[in-house]
């Protein structure tokens, strides 16, 4: 498996030396035969590992600190899988004006057309999208960016709240520390779950983190149009029980346009925005008030707490009483 990192000017330190080490932590164990792992490590080769700039040269990170790569992006030749990781960004919410920025484009759609797996990291996502390949794919950002990215890129289909979004050769995380669970999910695929989990638990390193959704402002997404604003309305405070049908007849169009708009503006199905909106309420109540979990269920529309607690963990990727005893912790 031949991998490199991208390092771009005002980098995310933590990126390039994390992945580094959980790719170091997985070669040692494939170089350790003692290891209780079913599979056979005899014929798993090692991750070779290159950190990459456009000109071979070192380059600041964003601490204004120095990362030493191991060569230029030129000279790297069957590559199974490049990583371009998270950076600092303007006021603008956009990359800096770097002078190599065009040549690294270039560099990523020529890997692109021989289907090299390509992978962004939170604010990386841009560079991926800059070179065209977000196009006509379900791809995941961090949260604090939905917005910017659902401008920018309004060809590919954003993804809303996903920590992590596999489409064809093009993976994308959300998040600055979203490179976790990109490492874990790359060395399940190509290493296996066994050799997975081994890398996960001597690293400690939680390999299914939760869903953005428990960081996200409320109203952060139905914020951006007024149609979404109504549907917050109706599902949060009005009617927690509405129905698609009953929606689309508040808002005067049909099911087909309410369908087209919902999925225009958040990538989502008029199924998946209620679900969502009633979800972000019972994390409201789960954080400001003491009500059983049975009560909340039912305040979020569900006449069965066993069908809220498996949309809760859905959408969350905790249960809900494992999220309050998270909210505590924090």
């Amino acid at each position: 498996m031949k991998i490199a990192i991208y390092v771009p000017q005002f980098c995310m330190y933590s990126t390039i030396t994390g992945i580094n080490d959980i790719f170091w932590i997985l070669n040692n164990i494939i170089k350790n035969k003692n290891l209780k792992i079913k599979k056979d490590l005899e014929h798993l080769s090692e991750f070779e590992v290159s950190l990459v700039s456009v000109d071979g040269l070192d380059v600041k990170n964003a601490q204004n600190k120095i990362v030493h790569v191991d060569n230029s992006i030129k000279h790297m030749d069957n590559l199974d899988l490049i990583i371009i990781p998270g950076m600092v960004l303007t006021e603008d919410q956009t990359p800096f004006d770097m002078p190599e920025y065009n040549l690294v484009l270039k560099w990523l759609q020529k890997e692109n057309q021989k289907n090299t797996m390509i992978c962004g990291v939170c604010a990386g996502t841009f560079i991926l999208g800059d070179a065209g390949l977000l196009n006509g794919k379900n791809y995941a950002t961090t949260w604090w960016l939905y917005h910017t990215f659902q401008s920018r890129f309004p060809k590919g289909k954003l993804s809303w709240g996903k920590t992590l979004e596999k489409d064809k050769n093009i993976i994308t995380t959300g998040g600055p520390l979203s490179w976790i669970e990109l490492t874990h999910y790359i060395i399940n695929e190509y290493a296996g779950k066994e050799i997975a989990k081994a890398t996960s638990d001597l690293a400690v390193a939680g390999a299914q983190p939760v869903s953005q959704q428990i960081y996200v402002p409320d109203g952060f997404t139905s914020s951006i149009d007024p149609i979404l604003i109504r549907i917050e309305e109706l599902v949060r405070y009005s009617n927690s029980k509405i129905t698609i049908e009953e929606i689309a007849a508040e808002l005067n169009i049909s099911e087909r346009t309410l369908y087209r708009k919902i999925k225009h503006l958040t990538n989502e199905s008029p199924k998946d925005l209620i679900l969502r909106l009633r979800i972000e309420k019972a994390c409201y109540l789960l954080e400001k008030d003491n009500l059983s979990i049975k009560l909340i269920a039912q305040k979020c529309g569900y006449n069965e707490d066993t069908a809220f607690r498996k949309a809760f963990q859905k959408i969350i990727r905790m249960t809900p009483i494992e999220y309050r005893k998270y909210l505590k912790r924090i």
